[in-house]
């Protein structure tokens, strides 16, 4: 049932009650009280001076409640409301329940993350309270902790999505443990997480809700963690709830229908452009974030090396609107009708959008990230950008990127017509074409020197290293100088071709097989004739 959100929420009530109703209401009256109780203690036993330093210790700890009550126990809470639905096979008939899928996600959020969401509040109200008293601007812990909210807001959407398919609900509380414990080392090697996912929002909110931001003043102001300010908070703030809608909007098809990929094609579009410009605008948020001393700055070339993880993250993020055309393409292969417009878009069509969107989007990223040189003059750096040189290192990134895409849209083509699952196998496939021709080649130049009398170390890559698409990317930006580009390109061209005439004679066996059970039932007789 499509529509907009209705209330009351059926699913909203009875998650609130399931999570103890108002139990929930006098646990978040004694967390009150406690609150108030130390206030009360710390005004009665230290001095001006002194309550002030204990404010500011203080807000550091409620600031880290904050963000573990809506970070770790909110999306537990959201995870265990829909793990026990589907447990108790109730999500099954909630599909069957006159409400909208829309209605549905936020019940499951909502109600299930009451709780969370009740103390925050709490500790908003009484961070406020304190600060006021002990005379300190109240703008940025409000600011921190609105842009904690929609950071949160955005995870229980991820949450919700990945618990209302056919598979079992996966908790993110431990990918968010991992995260904790190497967030950094994460964005570094992969810029576009710090935006999508919530790093960089998290450090930011952090920040502003101890101190750390200047809150007013012209948006270009330095801070304690760089050129961050109110603006750069709103910014976040946004992108959080647009990530929220892309979120629970998958969720809600994928409630709808969880035999289908949840991300329809509008969204995969939506989602791959957002991450590539994520992607792009990380590399130089790294540093500003003030880890960029400890981890990024030691090596010369780390944002040429994050320019390079960004085109391959954003090529294999291509492979979402692929493989939902793919699958439309596989119904309509079978003989499923299709009702919409966007089931009968052809998936080479999203190869060629992706390699666009991919290589538009990340060459307006400034040229110093590309080439690893700093240009300072604008007309510099304006002819860098559109030299002859520059033009044909994007010719050969556009080639590698659409033969690896097309080269996975035949494969996908092949899986989904015989009704195998995509993931592991595409998955395979990357491992296999990325990472194979560098083992092959470094097994071939060991087995090769140990019969001369030259090094290992003074080996030049041969052929077979540049097959892999990774490969020639990190070739192509000149970070490695002596490899041969050309046999490269060629493989993987050929590579692509060859996937997609296995794909085209996958799809005529299919329709030759579904013709022949066709015919026997035009050629029979018509026993009414007789």
């Amino acid at each position: 049932m499509d529509g907009l959100i209705r209330l009351p929420n059926a699913i909203w009530w009875v998650q609130f009650r399931l999570t103890g109703g108002r139990k929930v209401l006098y646990r978040a009256g004694l967390y009150a009280m406690g609150l108030v109780s130390c206030l009360m203690s710390a005004t009665w036993l230290f001095p001006d001076p002194t309550f002030r330093e204990l404010v500011t210790a203080g807000i550091k700890i409620l600031t880290a409640l904050q963000c573990g009550m809506l970070l770790f126990v909110g999306c537990s809470a959201v995870h265990k409301a829909v793990n026990r639905d589907y447990t108790t096979k109730m999500l099954e008939s909630n599909r069957l329940a006159p409400m909208t899928g829309r209605s549905v996600v936020l019940g499951y959020i909502l109600g299930g993350a009451s709780q969370p969401i009740l103390l925050w509040l709490i500790g908003v109200l009484f961070g406020g309270a304190v600060l006021r008293i002990a005379g300190l601007p109240i703008t940025p812990w409000l600011a921190g902790n609105l842009l904690l909210m929609s950071t949160a807001a955005m995870l229980w959407g991820a949450t919700v999505f990945l618990g209302v398919g056919d598979s079992k609900p996966v908790n993110p509380v431990g990918l968010l443990v991992v995260g904790a414990m190497m967030g950094w080392m994460i964005v570094m090697a992969m810029p576009g997480l710090g935006f999508v996912f919530g790093a960089y929002s998290i450090v930011a909110s952090w920040h502003a809700m101890t101190g750390g931001f200047v809150m007013e003043g012209p948006a270009t102001a330095v801070t304690k963690s760089g050129s961050l300010t109110s603006t750069s908070i709103s910014l976040l703030i946004v992108l959080n709830m647009a990530m929220t809608l892309i979120w629970a909007t998958a969720a809600s098809n994928r409630y709808r229908r969880p035999d289908r990929a949840g991300l329809i094609l509008p969204l995969a579009i939506i989602f791959l452009i957002a991450w590539t410009l994520a992607c792009g605008g990380g590399i130089p948020l790294f540093e500003k974030f003030g880890v960029g001393d400890v981890i990024g700055n030691g090596s010369k070339n780390m944002p040429q090396l994050q320019f390079i993880s960004a085109l391959a993250l954003s090529m294999l993020c291509s492979i979402l609107p692929i493989s939902v055309t793919c699958i439309d393409w596989a119904r309509r292969v079978k003989g499923t009708y299709v009702r919409s417009w966007t089931e009968r878009v052809p998936s080479r069509l999203m190869v060629l959008l992706g390699t666009i969107i991919v290589c538009s989007i990340l060459g307006l990223v400034d040229v110093q990230w590309q080439t690893g040189e700093k240009i300072e003059d604008v007309e510099v750096m304006f002819a860098t950008r559109f030299s002859q040189d520059t033009m044909a290192r994007w010719a050969t990134t556009a080639v590698v990127i659409f033969s690896s895409l097309l080269a996975i849209d035949g494969y996908l083509r092949i899986l989904y017509l015989r009704k195998a699952r995509a993931g592991g196998n595409v998955a395979g496939l990357v491992f296999l074409v990325w990472l194979l021709p560098p083992l092959l080649d470094y097994l071939v130049s060991l087995f090769w020197h140990a019969n001369q009398s030259e090094s290992l170390a003074t080996a030049r890559p041969s052929f077979i290293f540049g097959c892999s698409p990774f490969v020639t990317l990190v070739g192509t930006w000149d970070l490695l100088k002596d490899l041969s580009l050309m046999p490269g390109l060629v493989f993987q061209v050929l590579f692509a071709l060859g996937m997609t005439a296995l794909a085209i004679k996958a799809e005529r066996r299919e329709r030759r097989r579904r013709s022949d059970m066709v015919a026997p039932v035009a050629r029979s007789p018509n026993p009414s004739a007789s």
